[in-house]
This record gives C-alpha cells, structure tokens and sequence, in this order.
C-alpha cells in the first residue's frame, strides 16, 4: 500500500494505491465526500491482477482544504485525474465513478478517451434533465420521510457547534433513504471523520459544483463515448431507472446490471455481487 500527494499548483491532491497489475481508479461523490466510504468494500477488487487507486477530489478529505473559489470547479477536477494518472505513470487505466463521480469519469472519458481502457458508472447521476427532475423528486420524498429525526438533532446546540457527534448522528439520519437495508446506514461513515472541517468544505464544494453541473447538463453530449462501459444501478436507488437506460442508449458499447435490495451504496450492502459484477466486466 503507497499513500503520497499530487502536487499542484494550488495544493496538493491526496491519493492510496494497493497492488500490482491492471490500474483501477475510483472516483468518489458527493461532490464533498471523501474516498472513505469505498473501504473496505472495494479492497474485495484487489487480487494479483489489480491495482487499486483511491483519491480525495480537491479541498475534500486528506486533500487540501480551505481553496479559493476559482479553483473548485469541474474542469480543475477532471484536470486533477489527468495530473494523478501522470504522477502514477500509467498508460491506460479502468476508471469506476460512484454517484456525482460518475460526472467526472464520464468528462475523463471524454477528454482523454486514449488513457480509459474501461468505464463502471456506479449509481450514477443522470445526465438528462428529465432524468435529473426525477431524481430530484424522488430525493425530496426520501429525505422528507426524515425530516423530523433531522430537525431534533440539527436544533441542537451540540450540531450548531459542530460537535463531531451530532454530526455523524445528523448525517447517518439523513443518508438512510440511500439504504435499501437501513441498518446498514451506520456503515457509510465508519471510516469518515466528521469535523467542522468536513462539513463546511462539504457545503462549498457540494454547491459550487452542483451549480455548475445544472449548468452544463443540459448541452453535455456523451455519445461521442465509445469505450466499454457498465452501468451499475440498485433498484432502491433514488436516481430512476430511467437515467441507466438513457447512458446505455447513449454509449456505445454499453450494457447495465442491476442489483436489487440496495440503494444508493450497493458495494456496501450487497458487497459480494458487486465485486462479481465488476470483476466478470473486467475479463471481457
């Protein structure tokens, strides 16, 4: 296992790889979480034929924080996997994104499609805006399913100040509807740790780049995408089916699996079918 830093310009970028062989690179979402929640799930991936490599996105997680405004955005994101896979010295990596990450894997795939020998798209936001208004549906009935297990504890002095506690409390409540098993929420965080810090670069980021991602959506092509892709999706999710068949209507060579009773986080709750799906994907 190596733990190092991409330098840049304007920080530095935060990355693990474990293992030998064929390089995989996961793109975590949020866009503000960190590359916590993939371990110890993914790890399954490492055999002797892989070599697994995580990162937290700029000003996320063990990357630098506290960044100026102009460098959060979507373009210095794809940049910053661009920068890594140089560090690395890799030629062709298989790239898996998971939630907002798919984004980015998708805009990767698109700029530097000679460096992408494979796509997963995990759970991944849609790239339409019908897709996208339902999903917004969907999130708003989940959430507010919630709304008032929320309420009590972010009413409290001890969420006002932060306190790493009421934080995890607050989150694990409100990630719930992203479990098909909710006994599992508890899990999505274990390995994360909630500060100030955390929140308040989750909230800044998570809006910067959402802003601009509404932005492009609406113009943003991917049927210039000819590299094999799988689209993973959950059937508790609350991203539509609808948005998968959209990605597979649009890439070429393209196909779905779906994994059912799990949501949002299916590596998490059906951890051994995923691995399976996604290593019969790696033997085509």
């Amino acid at each position: 296992m190596i733990d190092g830093y991409l330098l840049n310009s304007n920080g530095k970028i935060f990355y693990k790889a474990i293992g030998e062989g064929q390089p995989i690179l996961f793109i975590h979402g949020g866009p503000g979480l960190t590359h916590d929640y993939f371990i110890p799930y993914l790890l399954e991936l490492s055999n002797p034929n892989n070599k697994l490599i995580f990162f937290d996105q700029r000003g996320n997680g063990l990357s630098t924080s506290d960044l100026k405004s102009e460098y959060i955005n979507i373009n210095q994101f794809t940049l910053d996997i661009e920068n890594l896979r140089e560090e690395l010295r890799i030629d062709k990596m298989v790239i898996m994104g998971h939630s907002m990450g798919t984004f980015f894997a998708i805009d990767y795939a698109k700029r530097f499609p000679n460096h992408v020998s494979k796509l997963i798209l995990s759970n991944a936001t849609p790239m339409d805006l019908g897709n996208l208004n339902k999903m917004n549906k969907n999130l708003i009935k989940k959430v507010n399913a919630y709304s008032n297990q929320l309420s009590d504890i972010s009413d409290t002095l001890e969420f006002k100040n932060y306190d790493s506690n009421a934080l995890k409390r607050y989150l694990t409540i409100l990630n719930k509807h992203n479990f098909f098993n909710v006994d599992l929420v508890f899990k999505l965080f274990e390995n994360v740790s909630i500060t100030e810090r955390f929140m308040k670069n989750f909230e800044f980021i998570n809006s910067k780049i959402l802003n601009e991602y509404l932005n492009l959506i609406s113009d943003y092509n991917i049927d210039d995408i000819s590299i094999p892709t799988l689209i993973i999706n959950s059937d508790y999710d609350f991203i539509p089916s609808e948005s998968s068949t959209y990605l597979k209507n649009n890439i070429k060579n393209s196909k779905v699996k779906t994994i059912y009773n799990s949501g949002h986080y299916p590596f998490i709750e059906k951890t051994i079918e995923f691995i399976d799906i996604v290593n019969d994907f790696l033997k085509e």
